[in-house]
């Protein structure tokens, strides 16, 4: 699907294997593509639009930690970083308010709750790079 002139795609659903962050980074980019990094309020809503009613899952989304800094991995093909643009940190999960050994950005749809409380579908938390999950990728 097109969102904000770029093409989405949701890997890992249903008969599809669920990757660690890094694998899921180069699944995409065997599609020709990137780890959707939701650059804009309208990918993150489409992102959470695209799971089943009811349903409460976490989403990989290309946002890394790296020496210290979150970044937007769009272009890392080419060694570019980008500073991210657009934020939705879970309330309490926002970066380096604790300690979390989490380097890479996760999407939880569907909510559900945390040590801060409840946290709202769409929002982003930190998680371990090596955990298996569904993952979203980009092109355009």
């Amino acid at each position: 699907d097109e969102v904000d002139g770029e093409c989405l795609k949701v890997e890992g659903i249903g008969a599809q294997p669920q990757k660690s962050w890094f694998d899921a980074k180069a699944r995409c980019l065997e599609l020709g593509a990137t780890l959707a990094s939701v650059p804009t309020p309208t990918q993150n809503s489409w992102i959470v639009s695209q799971a089943p009613p009811g349903a409460q899952v976490t989403v990989w989304v290309g946002i890394e930690k790296i020496n210290g800094v979150w970044i937007d991995v769009r272009g890392n093909t080419r060694g570019i970083q980008r500073d991210i643009t657009y934020t939705n940190w879970a309330h309490g999960h926002e970066p380096n308010r604790y300690t979390n050994p989490g380097e890479c950005a996760q999407m939880l749809i569907g909510g559900g709750n945390s040590i801060f409380g409840p946290v709202a579908s769409g929002t982003w938390v930190a998680n371990v790079c090596e955990a298996n999950d569904v993952y979203i990728c980009t092109k355009g």
